[in-house]
């Protein structure tokens, strides 16, 4: 995750957005990712939107 952030901040994105299963989010949570809207199922598995400002 690091890779693709310093890559997004060198190419001049300030935000990733990402959406995730749910059972990774404790993951992008110790990465300061942050949880946005609710919960939804893709694929038949809930998954959640995420961010992080870069």
């Amino acid at each position: 995750m690091k890779f693709v952030e310093n890559y997004a901040k060198e190419n001049g994105f300030s935000k990733i957005s990402l959406h995730t299963r749910e059972t990774a989010i404790p993951f992008y949570l110790k990465l300061n990712y942050q949880i946005l809207g609710n919960k939804f199922y893709e694929i038949n598995f809930p998954h959640q939107k995420m961010f992080k400002e870069i």
